[in-house]
């Protein structure tokens, strides 16, 4: 029985000094892996889920590790993109009409420049770890905007950023602040949410608002808008309509922006694809003859996949465009979303939208 018991364990006790030896091996005898030295992180002070709170304090950028002011070229801009999701300063320089496009800025730092600071003043920290900005004029209530870190900031050290780092916010607008609207006007309109955070979407919604004359309250019912089956354009029955360059497409092909509507006049309220939900919404007439829109909170819960926002907020600034058309730039926030019964946290992300003519408005669709 002993020896029996010697033969079992030896090839044991080898296998365990033989791993004993590499483990040896790999901790004295390999040189230790070089430590990674990331460049700065950029943040933006008071951000909550993708909004700020007074549109009249200073912007105040935090950095993870002192920067080099000679390597710090920073943009304040209105967040818009084109169908690709640039910039308007980062696609070709052409919409997709072919007219010239240009970033809408609102302050713009540059240190190659004598005057290195335009539409206000800012400045950076002894200790390099905190840049405020003061600007001229309050920024915009309502839309999304953008701070933009242009790529080269580098730490002390030189470990330096390739490429640009967009942070996108928006200024929450109080209701309190509401009154009748002038401007804003009950009808069809269609939004294209595009959602950041926690996963990467995009929704598209025809909305009916109806704006009480008195009160000025409005209410709106958001229906899930579906693109128009390819049989209505030419297309394969199992082909979306694109009113973009006139092309078949996926019926779940993403909307280039909110004037594809045409082909979305397809309301689906149906489980477990489609859903609707009713909003209270306040808007305010702007002195600059723009419109701020907010709404209360409202839990949003799709079937199919199973999805619910819990507190979806929309905030969004209107404005009547050189055509006369009812157009809205903003950011969206949700308290949280669950997958099934799993919190993934927070939502945020970013809208477009106009307003549907009468004459196109879907008859079947749904209003508060």
């Amino acid at each position: 029985m002993s020896l029996s018991m010697t033969h079992i364990c030896r090839p044991a006790a080898m296998r365990l000094w033989a791993l004993f030896l590499v483990v040896v091996g790999l901790t004295f005898g390999v040189p230790a892996c070089e430590t990674y030295d990331a460049p700065p992180n950029v943040f933006l002070n008071d951000l909550v889920d993708g909004t700020l709170a007074d549109n009249k304090a200073p912007l105040v950028i935090t950095f993870s590790e002192a920067v080099d002011p000679a390597t710090l070229s920073l943009k304040v801009a209105l967040f818009e993109t084109d169908t690709e999701g640039n910039l308007f300063d980062e696609d070709t320089g052409k919409d997709d009409e072919g007219e010239a496009t240009e970033l809408a800025t609102f302050f713009v730092h540059d240190p190659t420049k004598k005057k290195t600071d335009e539409g206000g003043e800012g400045k950076l920290s002894r200790d390099g770890l905190t840049y405020t900005i003061t600007l001229t004029e309050p920024l915009p209530i309502g839309p999304a905007l953008a701070l933009l870190i242009e790529p080269g900031l580098a730490d002390s050290s030189g470990i330096r950023t390739e490429t640009r780092q967009r942070i996108s916010f928006a200024y929450r607008f109080a209701c309190s602040d509401a009154g009748v609207s002038q401007i804003f006007k009950t009808g069809a309109y269609f939004f294209v949410a595009d959602v950041e955070k926690p996963i990467p979407t995009q929704l598209q919604l025809i909305v009916w608002f109806d704006l009480d004359p008195v009160t000025g309250v409005v209410t709106g019912q958001f229906t899930n808008a579906d693109r128009l089956p390819g049989t209505t354009c030419g297309c394969a029955a199992d082909d979306g309509c694109s009113s973009v360059g006139e092309k078949c497409v996926l019926p779940s092909a993403k909307a280039g922006s909110e004037d594809e509507y045409k082909h979305f006049l397809f309301p689906n309220a149906s489980p477990p694809e489609g859903y609707t939900f009713r909003a209270s919404v306040c808007v305010a007439d702007q002195p600059d003859g723009t419109v701020s829109f907010a709404n209360a909170p409202v839990d949003v819960a799709i079937e199919q996949p199973p999805v619910t926002v819990v507190g979806t907020r929309l905030t969004a600034q209107f404005v009547v465009d050189a055509d006369g058309v009812l157009r809205c730039s903003g950011s969206l926030t949700g308290e949280e979303v669950l997958l099934g019964v799993a919190n993934s946290g927070a939502a945020s992300g970013t809208f477009t939208g106009r307003f549907i003519p009468e004459d196109e408005t879907p008859a079947d669709i749904l209003k508060p």
